[in-house]
C-alpha cells in the first residue's frame, strides 16, 4: 500500500512544501492529505485526521481511491 502523509498546512517544523517535494520523488507512492489549520503538534485535534486513519486501518480506503 502506498505511503500516506497527512500534510499539515501550518506546520512550522516540517513545512507542507517539504511534503510536496517528497511526493514529487515518488508520486505514485506518496499521497498528501492537507488538513487546513493543522500544525505539527495539533494534528490529532482534527477530526479529518482521525477519519483518514480509521478508514485506512479498517480497509475502507482503497489504493485506487488514494491515487485519485
Amino acid at each position: 500500500m502506498p505511503g500516506v502523509h497527512p500534510g499539515r498546512e501550518k506546520d512550522r517544523l516540517i513545512p507542507y512544501r517539504q511534503s510536496e517535494m517528497l511526493q514529487a520523488l515518488a508520486p505514485g507512492n506518496i499521497h498528501l492529505f492537507g488538513i487546513e489549520g493543522a500544525g505539527h503538534n495539533n494534528l490529532p485535534a482534527f477530526p479529518e485526521y482521525h477519519d483518514l486513519l480509521y478508514d485506512m486501518l479498517h480497509g475502507d480506503v482503497s489504493v485506487e481511491v488514494l491515487r485519485a
